[in-house]
C-alpha cells in the first residue's frame, strides 16, 4: 500500500482521510462523514475502510461506502474488477466502476439506480450489460455478466495483467484480491503486460488503450506487448471510429500526451489513426523552424501542457519563458480559466486545445513550397491544416461542435494574440 500511516487503532472502522490525517472515524461511513464534515468541514477527503485482520486501506468512494450495504446482500457473488482494482491497489480513487456476477447484471444496474434514485441504461443486453451514472459526482458503475463461465474465464479474457483482477465486493483489503494474471508483480514493476498472447488480435482497440495506459500510469510497455501493438497496428481499421476516437481523446488528456504520440508514431499506431499527422515526420522545415513538422508539433502540444499548468497553478512559474507567459496573460486570468474549464459536447475545452495542437500543422506537407534560393515556404497552410483537420475528426465521429471548435483554432494558429 502507497498509506505510511499506521491505521492499526482503526480496524474494522471507517476512516475519512484528508491526506494522511484522520478526519473522521465511524463504523459506518455515514458516520465517518458526519464526524470528518464537523472537523474538517472544507476540505476534501476519502474514506476507507480499515480491515480487521491486516489493517491494510484501500481508498474507497464515499459512493461506494453507500451502496456497498446493499451490493453485499445481493444474492450472486459479486466482484468490482478491472481498472478500478488496479487504481485501488495504486492508491488513486477511482470514479468509474465495474462489477461483475454471474448472471442478471442489467437487473442489478437497476436496482442500484433505485438505491440513489437515479437513471440506469442497458448499454448491451446480448452481453448482459447496465450502467448507472451519477452526473453530479461525475461516476459510473458498470455491471455486467461474467465473460465466460465463471470469474477466472472473465478476467483471463480481459486485455492486461492489470485490469484482470477482482476484489469481492464485501472486501476492501488485499487479503481476497483475485489474480490469476499476476497482475500485482506487473503492478509494482510498472509495466504493461497482456494477458495473453491473443488479447490485442481479439480486440485491436487494446493498442492504443495500451499506449494510453502507459501514459497515464507513467508505466511502460513490455518487449511482448510492443510487439504485439505493431502487430495490432493493421487492425484497427476494424474497429469502430468511435471507439478509436474515445481512446484518443483519453489519451490527449493525460499529463505527457506528446510523449504518447511519440509512442504510437513509432509503434505504427499513428498511421493507423491519424495518417495526415505521422505524415509529417519526414516533413522538412526552415529557419526559425530548426526541426521537421512532427517533431515540432509534438513540442508544442508538450508546450501546451506547461502552458495549462502556469494558468492554473497557484504560485509563479520558474522556468522564464513561462513566467513570462504568465505575466502576458494576467489580465485575462480569469477569463480564460472560465473558459477552458467548459466542456464541448462532452469533451474538456483544454483537450480540444491539445488536439488542435497536434493538427495545427498537418496541411504543410501538402501546402510545402521549395524556393529557388533554398527556403521551404508554407503558403496558406493554416487553411490547407483546417480542412484536413475538420475531414479527420468528422471520420473519428466528432460532433459538429466539437470540429467547429478545433477547427477554427487551427484555422487562425497564425494570427497574433493583440
Amino acid at each position: 500500500m502507497n498509506s505510511t500511516m499506521d491505521f492499526a487503532a482503526y480496524a474494522g472502522r471507517w476512516v475519512a482521510l484528508v491526506g494522511e490525517q484522520v478526519a473522521g472515524v465511524g463504523l459506518t461511513p455515514e458516520e465517518a462523514v458526519q464526524v470528518a464534515r464537523r472537523n474538517r468541514s472544507k476540505d476534501r477527503f476519502v474514506l476507507r475502510f480499515v480491515d480487521a485482520q491486516r489493517g491494510e486501506l484501500l481508498p474507497l468512494s464515499p459512493l461506494v461506502g453507500r451502496i456497498r450495504p446493499f451490493l453485499q446482500q445481493y444474492p450472486q457473488p459479486m466482484y468490482l474488477v478491472g481498472g478500478a482494482v488496479r487504481d485501488l491497489l495504486l492508491g488513486r480513487v477511482a470514479h468509474d466502476l465495474d462489477f461483475v456476477v454471474p448472471d442478471g447484471a442489467i437487473r442489478l444496474a437497476f436496482q442500484v439506480a433505485d438505491q440513489f434514485g437515479v437513471p440506469a441504461y442497458a448499454l448491451d443486453r446480448e452481453r448482459d450489460t447496465g450502467r448507472v451514472v451519477l452526473q453530479a459526482e461525475q461516476t459510473t458503475f458498470d455491471f455486467a455478466r461474467f465473460r465466460g463461465e465463471d470469474l477466472e474465464a472473465d478476467l483471463r479474457a480481459r486485455d492486461f495483467t492489470i485490469n484482470a483482477m477482482a476484489l469481492p465486493v464485501g472486501d476492501v483489503s488485499t487479503a481476497n484480491l483475485i489474480d490469476p494474471c499476476d497482475g500485482q508483480t506487473d503492478l509494482a514493476e510498472r509495466q504493461i503486460c497482456l494477458t495473453h498472447a491473443d488479447a490485442l488480435q481479439d480486440d485491436p482497440v487494446r493498442a492504443l488503450r495500451a499506449v494510453r495506459l502507459a501514459a497515464e500510469l507513467d508505466f511502460t510497455l513490455s518487449a511482448e506487448t510492443e510487439t504485439a501493438v505493431q502487430e495490432a497496428a493493421s487492425l484497427l481499421h476494424l474497429v469502430s471510429h468511435e471507439r478509436i476516437r474515445d481512446e484518443l481523446l483519453r489519451l490527449m488528456q493525460t499529463a505527457v500526451p506528446d510523449a504518447a504520440v511519440a509512442a504510437m508514431h513509432r509503434l505504427g499506431l499513428l498511421t493507423a489513426v491519424l495518417p495526415e499527422v505521422a505524415e509529417l515526420a519526414d516533413v522538412e522545415q526552415s529557419p526559425p523552424h530548426f526541426e521537421p513538422v512532427l517533431a515540432h508539433t509534438l513540442h508544442v502540444v508538450a508546450w501546451l501542457v506547461k502552458l495549462e499548468a502556469v494558468l492554473f497553478a497557484e504560485k509563479e512559474a520558474a522556468d522564464p519563458a513561462l513566467h513570462a507567459v504568465r505575466t502576458a496573460l494576467f489580465p485575462w486570468f480569469e477569463s480564460l480559466k472560465a473558459h477552458f474549464v467548459r466542456v464541448v459536447d462532452g469533451v474538456n475545452v483544454l483537450a480540444l486545445l491539445r488536439l488542435a495542437g497536434l493538427f495545427h500543422d498537418v496541411g504543410k506537407k501538402s501546402s510545402q513550397v521549395m524556393e529557388a534560393n533554398g527556403r521551404i515556404r508554407f503558403i496558406g497552410h493554416e487553411k490547407v491544416s483546417a480542412e484536413e483537420t475538420a475531414h479527420r475528426l468528422r471520420v473519428l465521429c466528432m460532433s459538429n461542435h466539437t470540429i467547429d471548435h478545433v477547427q477554427r483554432i487551427v484555422r487562425h494558429h497564425m494570427r497574433l494574440f493583440s
